[in-house]
């Protein structure tokens, strides 16, 4: 079985800088690589230069998404994850969005994303969904529209395999 391995598709400085302490916190810090645009994304999936080496860029198990980026946005990169073969498999998805909107997150949910992430949860809160993400566990709390939420800020679909 491959390491567990995370790649972070997000522009924003100040969000960069928030997930990298998460992710520090959850002891996943070694394992988390930090691509700025939907295209660098597409190039590390892909393993296309710069990405090409496997050992140092390994591929993902879990993919986070900023839905609101320049140029390719977040669901055009979800649109573009569907149509695409990996042979590892296809990585565990999650949205990220600040917007708090119900239609983002039921557009990513469309869109094959596993997860929804409210950007604005506290550090604690994002240290503890990163943590059950990274572990595949469960959210406390069902909703019947098929996700799962945990505080405010994680919504998880049910029903995808690992």
């Amino acid at each position: 079985m491959r390491e567990f391995s995370i790649l972070v598709v997000e522009d924003d400085d100040a969000d960069v800088l928030l997930l990298r302490r998460a992710f520090t916190r959850a002891s996943l810090r070694e394992s988390v690589h930090f691509v700025r645009s939907a295209e660098k994304a597409m190039d590390y999936l892909e393993g296309t230069a710069p990405f090409e080496d496997r050992a140092k860029y390994p591929f993902p198990n879990l993919v986070l998404v900023d839905l609101n980026m320049p140029g390719i946005d977040g669901f055009q990169l979800l649109r573009w994850l569907r149509t695409q073969f990996f042979g590892h498999g296809r990585p565990k998805i999650a949205v990220l969005t600040g917007s708090c909107r119900h239609q983002d997150f039921e557009h990513g949910h469309e869109l094959g994303a596993d997860f929804c992430l409210n950007k604005t949860t506290d550090l604690n809160e994002l240290v503890a969904v990163i943590k059950e993400m990274a572990t595949g566990g469960k959210s406390r709390v069902s909703r019947p529209e098929g996700f799962r939420v945990q505080g405010s800020g994680l919504r998880r679909r049910r029903g995808r395999g690992s």
